[in-house]
């Protein structure tokens, strides 16, 4: 009898040394149910934040997922923060034996690919004209364009660049405007493309690839990218900074025929008025 007690002592020991370390492991993988529990639980935004930055995730960022968000009370900042670190390198994501397992797809899953050295993510919508060729010009006349957010090869050369679609293989020409990489930044960027945290007749205007009265800057640049000119100079040697500080955007609808204008309030920051786009 003694024996067995000692042996089933010796048991209980191995199972709890074995078993402690793989369930506070488990615990450091954040999931949306971890994030909206927190917030239950009483704590604050930047603590939630905090928690989000200095841990391995793994959050299901579907649209119907972060509708599901957004209803049970997580913030849009919040939200912000877990697709920036799902597009996060590995390095700081958890690895993929670490990942609990899951029927659903992230949104966007090839943000949470690592870009090599010469990839970028699309800014905004590329307009596509002449088949192949990318420009800022001709805007409501070219037929298709890549949209935001899709993940591309860049090769610069000069005042041009070749972008590849990693998924389609695609290549296309983009006419930069200038020579050097704070112009190219105006059509492709680092960052993951925030689509999923906008509205969805916001969304809708960016799918369209038109901008309306009460959007942001950014997100009419997403949708139209960069105007042929502001109020004062052509934007062919503007940054996308120095756009972004101005409050009248011009588009070219063609090359010969009225323009496209969209207005933003300087208090605000948000479209008040268009002129001369076609409605869908």
């Amino acid at each position: 009898m003694r024996q067995q007690i000692v042996c089933l002592c010796a048991i209980l020991i191995m199972v709890f040394t074995v078993s402690i370390p793989v369930i506070a492991g488990a615990g450091d993988i954040l999931t949306n149910k971890d994030i909206i529990n927190m917030l239950k639980a009483g704590f604050s935004e930047s603590i939630v934040i905090t928690k989000i930055k200095s841990s391995k995730t793994h959050f299901d960022l579907s649209s119907d997922d972060l509708i599901i968000l957004k209803k049970t009370g997580v913030s849009e900042k919040i939200i912000e923060k877990m697709i920036e670190k799902n597009s996060m390198p590995p390095s700081t994501l958890s690895t993929p034996s670490q990942q609990p397992k899951t029927g659903k797809q992230p949104i966007q899953t090839k943000n949470l690919v690592p870009l090599a050295k010469d990839e970028y993510y699309a800014r905004c919508n590329l307009k596509v004209v002449k088949g192949s060729l990318i420009t800022w010009v001709n805007w409501q006349s070219a037929p298709t364009f890549i949209p935001a957010g899709t993940r591309l090869k860049v090769t610069k050369g000069g005042k041009t660049a070749t972008l590849k679609n990693v998924r389609t293989s695609s290549a296309y020409t983009l006419d930069i405007g200038a020579s050097g990489n704070q112009f190219l930044e105006k059509f492709v960027t680092k960052k993951t493309v925030p689509l999923f945290t906008f509205s969805a007749p916001i969304q809708k205007n960016i799918k369209d690839a038109i901008a309306r009265v009460g959007m942001t800057k950014e997100q009419v640049y997403i949708a139209m990218g960069p105007p042929v000119k502001t109020s004062k100079r052509k934007t062919n040697t503007l940054t996308y900074k120095e756009i972004m500080g101005e409050d009248l955007w011009i588009y070219a609808r063609r090359r010969f025929g009225k323009n496209i204008g969209v207005a933003f309030d300087p208090s605000t920051g948000k479209v008040n008025r268009t002129e001369g786009i076609w409605g869908k």
